[in-house]
């Protein structure tokens, strides 16, 4: 197991677009209910823009560092997904969708999984008392070159599945998606987010 240990200033980027307070992106977004909270402008080492339909996270300053934008999700999910497309050239440089396990009010837990631009993916335990785990690392299934990834969770019997472009990688099991939900960005680089997707 490969721990990373976040900079403490990075991990602020959790709380401040969990909490709404950046400025709303217009409608080019096609970031469906993300659409009110994403950061549009600086919050260093991070910068949000909207550009061709895509919403953009980049850091090209901060090694080691996260950003996080949730939202409160429905006491009922079954599926979440995000089409992406990561830009990086780091080890752990990566993009997509993170949610909060529910448990004690004075930790934060998050599991995520995320797609390298290598077309492999990460899956993350973060909690405040222990920052920024690694788990696990597999392929994805069903890429192509010339488009975007679909990377979805999708409820099972027994947890949760991953897929990618509607193909099983991997899981989590003896979960379920509730609490906060959202996307993920890891370490230095460019990653581009459409078409958020809740139900």
């Amino acid at each position: 197991m490969d721990r990373r240990n976040m900079l403490v200033g990075s991990l602020a980027g959790i709380a401040t677009a969990s909490m709404g307070l950046p400025a709303a992106a217009d409608s080019g977004a096609n970031m469906g209910a993300l659409d009110s909270q994403l950061m549009l402008g600086e919050t260093k080492p991070w910068t949000g823009t909207v550009s061709q339909g895509f919403y953009i996270l980049s850091n090209s300053e901060g090694f080691n560092s996260i950003y996080a934008l949730t939202i409160a999700s429905p006491p009922v999910v079954t599926r979440v997904s995000i089409d992406v497309f990561p830009v990086g050239t780091e080890a752990y440089s990566s993009a997509g969708l993170a949610f909060n396990l529910e448990g004690n009010a004075r930790e934060t837990r998050l599991l995520a999984v995320t797609l390298r631009p290598d077309g492999s993916l990460i899956t993350w335990d973060y909690s405040n008392a222990n920052g920024l785990t690694n788990q696990a690392e597999m392929p994805a299934q069903g890429l192509r070159n010339d488009v975007v990834t679909r990377l979805a969770l999708q409820v099972n019997s027994s947890g949760v599945d991953i897929l990618t472009n509607e193909q099983r990688c991997g899981s989590f099991a003896g979960i379920r998606l509730k609490g906060r939900i959202g996307i993920l960005a890891v370490d230095r680089g460019s990653f581009y987010f459409a078409n958020f997707y809740m139900s």
